[in-house]
């Protein structure tokens, strides 16, 4: 089942395009508004990417945030080279915290979701995620 495209109906405010979504995040913490975000990039003539993240509070106000090059060289690294398991590990609870990642390339997507910090074999979800908070607004 492909992610709630719904939660991401926001971003047909914005005109993409030229532009590229990489993956979308739902973060859902235990009573809290989760976030919804898309990574996406533009690429210019020499293929480099600048990357930006659209993301909304769950029922707030839709806020964009330019990701650095330095950052971005991290992101573009972790996409293009990142390996997991295939097997998710065997993990939930009643609080915490849950992502579902969504990659996107043109018609095909791979999508994943956890409880809590991923384990190590899957520990490249986390590495994206750490980099891209930095640059999110958790406060609604």
């Amino acid at each position: 089942m492909l992610i709630n495209m719904e939660a991401f109906s926001f971003l047909e405010e914005y005109d993409i395009e030229d532009i590229e979504i990489a993956f979308l995040l739902e973060y859902t913490p235990a009573l809290k508004p989760g976030i919804n975000l898309a990574l996406m990039y533009r690429e210019n003539e020499k293929t480099d990417r600048e990357y930006f993240i659209i993301y909304r509070h769950f029922f707030g106000k839709i806020k964009k945030s330019y990701i650095s090059d330095s950052d971005g060289e991290i992101i573009n690294k972790l996409l293009e080279h990142g390996k997991i398991s295939i097997i998710p590990q065997e993990k939930h609870g009643l609080d915490g915290y849950s992502y579902t990642l969504t990659f996107i390339n043109n018609m095909n997507f791979a999508q994943y979701s956890w409880w809590e910090e991923p384990e190590e074999k899957w520990g490249v979800f986390g590495e994206l995620v750490k980099v891209i908070f930095k640059y999110i607004d958790m406060e609604i």
